[in-house]
């Protein structure tokens, strides 16, 4: 959608409601929305692409989002929901761009939804733009795989990418109800600004020339590593990096199908699930080092996104006869696309061709369990076991291990609220810190401050070990911030 197609949605949009009510449809509109600014700055000075890059302000942002429901007659709905979003920063970086406002001034717009819901007696249809969101889990639910994540705020991970789908859902019965998705073109995770980190080779900044190689997902790296200490002693310039994306064809054979059979007895709640599609994070496919005409050396990498299957079951169950905790478990059973990853260099370099299983095709599981309780009206605890995190997949890294907790205090009739979470990788002890207070000034006003840390080792002892990378210490994570954020809902 281009610039101004996008404004054009926005304006609908925001003066449909107008209209409507001017028509005598009041009784048939819902208008809501969000006006935001957010404020983030950089407390570390390590997690850039070079020692050094930080203290500094990485957001000013400012957003409008805008809700539309319409109901023109019984069991029909009509939603749209656009964003505008304001960075806050100069793109002008020569004098033409001085001349033009979008670039003193960026901004983007965003359809979130628009989709059409009909509604029938024992089943509902959903056609359009939307995100479907599965599992029972808080957060971290391994079957939520139907729509890719937007992780290009770290701030809101649990945000979706989405995609145009067709959802019907079936209720023949109180207890039992049955889910089938088509979605016709395959549309990959959106991944934070840093993730081209884990790409790229580190240079000097002034001279160009490289100091450090990429981890790349190989068994043996034994050869890779002389090539490495070869590059360096010879102090070869890095004059590109490119990152290639080998993304499906939009065919039929490539459009993606998922099911759900859910049941509910008393309070436990279970589902089974199936969705046959593609892994929406991508895995690395092959390296290419080669001369330029320059006598430099340009860096090439491919990557793709793997066929799967998946087969999950959720589950979420009060444990009334324990103090009322809440149970929840989940599980997914993947049958992964193998994925052979490979290097080659120019001759011209160092004749090396090196080939390796980054996914191996045999299955595997990923899982999730927690329990949470509320103590009283103003303490809760939510605490979880994650086995393999959402952007994992079992290749060379292997899926690793997490103890998720948060604990939330709420004061004065709920007007000041302190959140404590926290994840740990259990297996390379790497963590990520997330507390914050939230004042509640007025109702629909909010103001938001707290950090986001991440901790663990920046590089490897053994710098081109693909599996040794610290999953919140390698700087493709992004880097640590602490923000401010004032909100109005209407």
């Amino acid at each position: 959608m281009n610039m101004k197609r996008s404004i054009g949605v926005f304006l609908v949009l925001l003066l449909l409601p107008s209209l409507a009510f001017a028509e005598g449809w009041e009784d048939k509109v819902d208008f809501s929305g969000s006006l935001s600014s957010d404020m983030r700055y950089i407390i570390e000075n390590n997690r850039g692409e070079i020692d050094g890059q930080g203290y500094e302000f990485q957001l000013n942002r400012n957003e409008l989002k805008l809700r539309l429901e319409v109901f023109p007659v019984e069991n029909v709905r009509g939603v749209a929901e656009t964003l505008l979003r304001f960075d806050g920063y100069n793109n002008a970086n020569d004098l033409p761009a001085l001349t033009e406002r979008s670039k003193i001034d960026p901004y983007e717009v965003q359809l979130n939804e628009a989709f059409l819901h009909l509604r029938y007696e024992y089943a509902e249809v959903r056609l359009g733009r939307f995100a479907v969101n599965w599992g029972t889990a808080d957060q971290f639910n391994p079957t939520d795989v139907v729509s890719p994540r937007d992780l290009s705020d770290t701030l809101e991970y649990t945000t979706k990418v989405p995609n145009q789908m067709i959802e019907a859902k079936f209720f023949p019965t109180d207890f039992f109800n049955f889910t089938v998705i088509w979605v016709p073109i395959f549309k990959p995770s959106q991944l934070p600004a840093s993730a081209v980190l884990g790409f790229a080779p580190g240079r000097n900044p002034r001279t160009g020339e490289v100091v450090s190689f990429p981890a790349p997902p190989l068994k043996d790296f034994s050869e890779i590593k002389e090539l490495q200490d070869m590059a360096l002693g010879m102090g070869i310039t890095l004059d590109e990096t490119a990152v290639n994306t080998v993304y499906p064809k939009n065919n039929l054979r490539n459009s993606q199908a998922a099911a759900k059979l859910q049941f509910q007895f008393d309070d436990i709640d279970f589902s089974f699930s199936y969705y046959y599609g593609r892994f929406s994070f991508p895995q690395a496919l092959n390296a290419y080092a080669y001369l330029n005409a320059n006598g430099g050396v340009n860096y090439d990498v491919e990557i793709m996104y793997p066929r799967i299957h998946m087969a999950g079951f959720d589950m979420s169950y009060p444990l009334t006869w324990l103090f009322d905790i809440g149970f929840r478990a989940e599980a997914a059973l993947y049958f992964p696309e193998e994925v052979t990853f490979g290097v080659l260099v120019d001759p011209a370099l160092e004749d090396v061709q090196i080939t390796s299983h980054n996914v191996s095709g045999d299955p595997f599981v990923k899982a999730t369990v927690g329990l949470d309780y509320t103590f009283t009206s103003w303490f809760y605890v939510n605490t979880m076991y994650v086995r393999g995190f959402i952007d994992e997949f079992d290749d060379l890294s292997g899926l690793h291990n997490y103890t998720v907790a948060n604990v939330d205090f709420k004061f004065f009739e709920d007007e000041l609220q302190i959140k404590l979470a926290g994840v740990l990788n259990v297996d390379d002890l790497s963590a990520t810190l997330f507390p914050q207070v939230t004042w509640i000034v007025v109702p629909s006003v909010e103001l938001i401050a707290g950090t986001l840390i991440f901790l663990g080792e920046t590089v490897p002892d053994e710098p081109l070990d693909f599996a040794a990378k610290s999953k919140f210490g390698q700087k493709a994570t992004g880097r640590s911030i602490a923000f401010l954020k004032a909100k109005l809902t209407f």
